[in-house]
């Protein structure tokens, strides 16, 4: 409930001025700059409020000081009459609309209501930043989680066709995986007609029974019908004689020719594995 408080004509000024020419905080201007020739005290000593009647503005001002005892215990403040000397009629309902209490001199509840109003909505923000927050981070951890897992599986898909490989430098599976299959496809196109040879078959018997040896890395291999040329490195002589072992026992292929040479941080190992006729295709 809006509680209204009238307070004597005497102790308020009154004036009829003329309409302004601006809009805005430059009609005010204009209206206080005519007030100003007429109150009984300095403009700045003086609270004003205007309301526009038959083609003039009717001012009504009183003591700041004055207008500062009812903010804390009404929510209006209205001149109990307008003098008769203005000319106004029905003056009774313009009397009304001449509130002191507004602008800087707002009654302190709606100042109360406002700061109230501005710390709730502050803290429904942050309320719901939280939320977004708390939403966000709960989606980023479960792409994440997705993402691991999906790398896990790329890892273990690589794993089972590509050698292990431990020694320093070695290239990202995608990259060996890719260049395996460029190779083969490259030796593959050289095939035409009834003699074409599914090479691709043929790698993949050979990786289905490729040693798994740890600190063995491929450098190169190259395969065509019937034929496959590695180049590859170990860390030592006694890996690279398990790995010479375990390409004579390669089910489907036969060693043509293979070769050792030591180097200061490594053995290089170099083979020609020519395949079976009628051999084991596992």
């Amino acid at each position: 409930m809006i509680r209204t408080q009238e307070i004597p004509a005497s102790d308020c000024a009154f004036a009829l001025l003329d309409p302004p020419v601006g809009t805005g905080r430059d009609a005010r201007r204009e209206l206080m700059f005519q007030l100003e020739a007429v109150l009984p005290q300095p403009l700045e000593s003086m609270h004003a409020v205007f309301e526009p009647v038959d083609g003039k503005v009717i001012a009504c001002a009183c003591d700041r000081v004055r207008v500062a005892e009812f903010r804390a215990t009404t929510d209006r403040l209205v001149p109990d009459l307008i003098p008769a000397w203005t000319g106004v009629e029905n003056s009774e309902h313009i009397h009304a609309r001449l509130n002191l209490l507004s602008g800087d001199m707002r009654p302190l509840s709606s100042i109360a209501l406002t700061r109230g109003t501005s710390i709730l909505v502050c803290v429904c923000s942050i309320v719901m930043l939280f939320v977004i927050f708390i939403g966000v981070s709960r989606r980023l951890s479960t792409i994440e989680e997705q993402q691991v897992s999906l790398n896990n599986e790329i890892a273990a898909a690589y794993g089972s066709v590509l050698p292990r490989s431990s020694m320093p430098g070695v290239q990202p599976d995608a990259v060996r995986f890719s260049t395996m299959l460029n190779q083969a496809r490259s030796t593959r196109t050289g095939a035409t007609g009834t003699d074409r040879v599914d090479l691709v078959s043929d790698l993949s018997q050979l990786l289905n029974n490729w040693p798994q040896i740890e600190d063995l890395q491929v450098q190169s291999l190259s395969i065509q019908p019937g034929t496959a040329r590695l180049l590859m490195s170990t860390p030592d002589n006694e890996t690279s004689t398990a790995v010479m072992e375990a390409l004579i026992a390669l089910p489907g292929w036969e060693s043509a020719s293979r070769n050792t040479t030591p180097r200061a941080d490594r053995v290089e190992i170099s083979a020609v594995l020519a395949q079976i006729e009628g051999g084991d295709q596992e």
